[in-house]
């Protein structure tokens, strides 16, 4: 694993794992095969962060363990949120992502998918609690490459849209009390929160 930065806003991070036999779970006659995660994860990312805008492209790969089936993979996936102040009272924000996902299976299709979520806040924080109010709208589209799979035995669209909307209501009070407990000065804190 590793994760350096390049400068005030960019960083880069990999974490790659692979081994030289993938059965060697099974060869070792091991109980713990099917407790054991059957994938070793292998990602290389680019990141920037900034007040109001973060952005991230990773490839993601996967190294199957044992008997499994076959995983996409994100070659490549990147995301984009921003967010900013509209006023005082008003917050907006989008979040965006697109991807590329590919399988060795012939009958599964490779895919594109892209993901849009503006959403507008009403946040409202005190040192007491916090109230928070947001709507969003979350339109997601999948273009699926069908070439290699017979149109006739599936019911997979090459084309497919989702559009849906989510609501939140989020709600926290802090309640602070000094103590005093053998001797020694402590703050207890009770926060209950409700969304």
């Amino acid at each position: 694993f590793h994760r350096g930065n390049l400068n005030k806003n960019w960083s880069v991070s990999a974490d790659i794992s692979d081994l030289s036999d993938a059965n060697y779970i099974i060869d070792l006659g091991s109980d713990y095969y099917s407790q054991a995660d059957t994938y070793l994860y292998r990602k290389f990312g680019l990141s920037y962060a900034s007040d109001n805008l973060d952005f991230s492209m990773f490839v993601r790969d996967f190294t199957t363990i044992g008997l499994t089936n076959e995983n996409y993979r994100a070659l490549p996936e990147a995301k984009l949120q921003y967010t900013t102040q509209l006023n005082d009272l008003i917050d907006l924000g989008v979040k965006s992502e697109l991807a590329y996902f590919e399988i060795d299976e012939l009958s599964a299709p490779n895919a594109v998918r892209f993901h849009i979520e503006p959403s507008i806040s009403l946040p409202y924080q005190r040192a007491w609690g916090e109230l928070l109010a947001q709507v969003s709208v979350l339109h997601t589209r999948y273009q699926q490459d069908l070439k290699n799979i017979s149109l006739a035995t599936t019911s997979l669209q090459e084309d497919v849209d989702r559009t849906i909307t989510k609501s939140r209501l989020y709600g926290a009070l802090i309640f602070e009390k000094d103590q005093s407990v053998w001797g020694k000065e402590y703050m207890l804190t009770f926060e209950p929160k409700a969304q």
